[in-house]
């Protein structure tokens, strides 16, 4: 069969190849790959409303690590620390994360909403795993970066790392 005679893939069949390649991108890798799988399905199929729950995704489950503004440290985007419309948990600012998960980078913060702050409790608990966590990433993974989220919830004490 000659390519003349291949039916043209649909808008959704160029997105669904596009957000495969994208979803299995290499570490780091993400923003390159983006920028050549829109150069083969186009900037039209491959636009901001379609992208970002693609990268979005990308981002919390391979941990991106973002640097929060204003400060000295950098927190890790996971699940754990998903809140609504794209926001994100910075735990030890107790705080909102405003991400573009396009350019993969935290834009600025906003404070937490008060449903929000029971995700951010046991604090002492939480400083004590941080403060250790950190201490094992210094020593055998320099540059590595630690979140550690911390909550109470009916009596029950949660740390996360």
């Amino acid at each position: 069969m000659a390519d003349d005679d291949m039916p043209e893939l649909s808008k959704a069949e160029k997105l669904k190849i596009a957000s495969g390649f994208i979803l299995h991108s290499p570490p780091g890798q993400t923003q390159k790959v983006v920028d050549d799988v829109r150069t083969l399905v186009g900037s039209s199929t491959l636009n901001n409303e379609t992208l970002v729950p693609i990268v979005m995704r990308v981002n919390k489950e391979k941990f991106l690590s973002v640097s929060v503004p204003g400060t000295d440290y950098s927190v890790l985007l996971t699940p754990f620390g998903e809140l609504e419309d794209g926001c994100f948990l910075d735990p030890k600012g107790k705080q909102q994360l405003l991400i573009d998960h396009v350019k993969q980078s935290c834009t600025g913060t906003k404070p937490l909403s008060a449903g929000h702050k029971a995700k951010c409790g046991a604090d002492k608990q939480r400083e004590s795993v941080d403060a250790a966590m950190i201490a094992h990433a210094e020593k055998f993974l320099p540059g590595a970066t630690v979140t550690t989220y911390g909550s109470e919830e009916g009596g029950k004490t949660e740390v996360n790392s």
